[in-house]
């Protein structure tokens, strides 16, 4: 959960169909070298599975299982105080991903699929926004969920669609360009044209697009149709308001 659609500074939850709750929190992706915090904590969270059928029995077939949860407002703004209740029409950044491995069974306990070189297959990993690469850190990519104040099911609401999501694209991808740039040549491009963008981006951004380079870092702004947007090194996204 990334509240505020920056890539940085968001929430990771798991749960098992034992009601085992893993929650941390993550300051940036861990592409832009960051560690997990396990030690944060959702100390009012509410969370309940339902399970048609057994755990770790082999002998007959299940159905399904399923999980409610519930995330008090205060658990997240104590965290992090520059987060408040979302007003209506406010949209935060989400996804939800499952993770299934390939199973047998050997003398009546599940067991791990194997490949050719005695490794356990990869998982398959089942996401409600595509991630486009078995990582569920790139946070750009997550899907939106927005709030409203009318009682679910009552009312139909629209939803609003991100006008700057494709000039948030391009920026991302400026940033993935610069760090693989970074990583050939021991510094940042200092032209647009020094990297290799998808056309669509170059014909469609490219000139609004402002590149400023650091020894260290570097920043890309573009004027949006909301907000002037900005990215740096770290793929930290913020904008400012026309309206200031």
């Amino acid at each position: 959960i990334d509240p505020d659609g920056d890539n940085h500074h968001y929430m990771e939850l798991e749960i098992n169909a034992l009601n085992t709750v893993w929650d941390l929190f993550l300051e940036r992706p861990y592409r832009d070298t960051t560690h997990a915090n396990s030690n944060f904590d959702l100390p009012n969270l509410l969370t309940a599975v339902e399970i048609e059928g057994t755990l770790n029995n082999p002998r007959d077939t299940d159905e399904r299982w399923s999980v409610e949860i519930a995330i008090p407002w205060s658990d997240i703004t104590a965290f992090l105080p520059e987060i408040h209740r979302p007003l209506n029409q406010q949209q935060w950044r989400i996804n939800f991903s499952r993770v299934q491995w390939e199973t047998t069974v050997k003398k009546g306990q599940y067991k791990k699929k194997k490949g050719k070189n005695g490794k356990p297959l990869p998982e398959h990993n089942w996401v409600w926004s595509p991630q486009w690469a078995i990582n569920m850190h790139q946070p750009e990519f997550w899907g939106y969920v927005q709030f409203s104040t009318e009682i679910a099911g009552t009312k139909e609401v629209p939803f609003f669609e991100d006008v700057d999501f494709d000039l948030k694209m391009a920026l991302l991808e400026i940033y993935r360009e610069q760090k693989s740039f970074f990583n050939t040549h021991g510094h940042f491009a200092e032209k647009l044209d020094d990297l290799t963008l998808d056309p669509y981006n170059r014909e469609h951004f490219g000139q609004l697009i402002t590149l400023e380079t650091q020894p260290s870092g570097f920043t890309a702004q573009a004027n949006g149709l909301k907000a002037i947007w900005k990215i740096n090194e770290k793929s930290h996204l913020t904008f400012q308001d026309y309206l200031h």
